[in-house]
């Protein structure tokens, strides 16, 4: 009897150690990056908020990935993270539920176990901001057609014409590059950095809430503007009336019920096929529940965290410095439960 119990108390001691951290802050920042975080980086007006909203997305799953010791956790924290997406953010389109969706079962099948995760860290985030550049493109290549981009750039070459300049080479194409190489480098650069974070946390486990600044929330707004978006659309469809050559066989009529038609497809009947299969096997799991409920109260609690982590960083530090103790700060405010449990 006196020897079971010798052999049960350094069990219980190594358990206690291996769950310093609570993942369920993770998985409510991971929550927050797909929800609302967009919202909240436009309102700060911060540039390349898709990188962002992404980036802190692979951050929070690759550290999950790290302090959970068991692989079905990543799966778990997924369907979490898709139930709250719909239920706090509805008008989420498609496309988001399947990057979440492939960033979720990617990092279940490349976090099996810790050996080499520094490897398999750096496929992760490669992998998954390059899904969500390529995602994009073809979307538009597919609604538009390449007929679309291949007048886009006669006319754009037109335009350099009139004005003295030779343009030799596709103007979308180069866009479409420089806006994938952009995503790729930050892969890269995340990849590399994720695997040094565990030891960063534990070193800053002393950047307290009482040390940030309080501010007020700041308004959130819509990060896709459909002002914005009918701006561009009417000057390319002045840009292809003006400078659209003779001898192109374009017709934009055609275009323009293309575009109708693969938008309501895809808006009226490919986005709530995949919302009611959320809704049905995810949002409505018993077993889900209660994790779901409790991710949805500490959201804005998380919210305003997040800008008042911002707004210390941005006042104390400076560029690449600022942006690392602000990620820095909200993993360390994320993975202290007692903390992120106070609404």
């Amino acid at each position: 009897m006196n020897s079971y119990n010798y052999r049960k108390i350094p069990i219980i001691f190594v358990v206690v150690k291996t769950q310093k951290y609570d993942i369920s802050g993770l998985i409510c920042l991971w929550a927050l990056a797909e929800s609302g975080i967009g919202g909240v980086l436009h309102a700060l007006r911060l540039p390349f908020t898709g990188i962002f909203v992404g980036g802190f997305a692979v951050i929070s799953i690759a550290l999950i990935a790290w302090y959970s010791s068991d692989k079905n956790e990543i799966l778990k924290a997924l369907s979490i993270v898709l139930a709250v997406k719909l239920l706090a953010s509805p008008h989420s389109p498609w496309q988001a539920y399947v990057a979440v969706a492939f960033q979720g079962l990617l990092s279940y099948f490349l976090f099996n176990h810790r050996q080499q995760y520094a490897l398999r860290t750096i496929a992760f985030t490669t992998i998954c901001l390059l899904e969500s550049a390529l995602q994009k493109i073809l979307l538009a290549i597919l609604i538009f057609g390449t007929e679309f981009l291949s007048a886009v750039d006669k006319s754009a070459i037109n335009v350099a014409q009139s004005v003295g300049i030779e343009l030799d080479s596709s103007v979308v194409t180069w866009l479409f590059v420089v806006y994938t190489l952009l995503h790729l480098l930050t892969g890269i650069f995340l990849g590399l950095w994720i695997p040094s974070l565990p030891q960063a946390i534990a070193r800053a486990e002393d950047i307290a809430n009482n040390d940030i600044e309080q501010h007020k929330p700041v308004e959130t707004q819509n990060a896709s503007s459909w002002k914005g978006l009918l701006f561009v659309l009417t000057g390319i469809a002045l840009l292809l009336y003006f400078y659209l050559p003779d001898n192109a066989a374009f017709n934009l009529v055609s275009l323009l019920l293309r575009v109708i038609l693969l938008t309501l497809t895809l808006t009226f009947a490919i986005g709530p096929l995949i919302k009611m299969l959320i809704l049905k096997y995810l949002a409505k799991n018993k077993q889900n529940k209660a994790a779901i409920n409790q991710v949805l109260i500490r959201l804005p609690h998380f919210r305003n965290k997040l800008i008042q982590h911002y707004y210390f960083a941005r006042n104390n530090f400076r560029g690449i410095k600022a942006i690392k103790f602000f990620i820095l700060g909200m993993l360390v405010f994320s993975l202290k439960g007692e903390d992120a449990a106070t609404p």
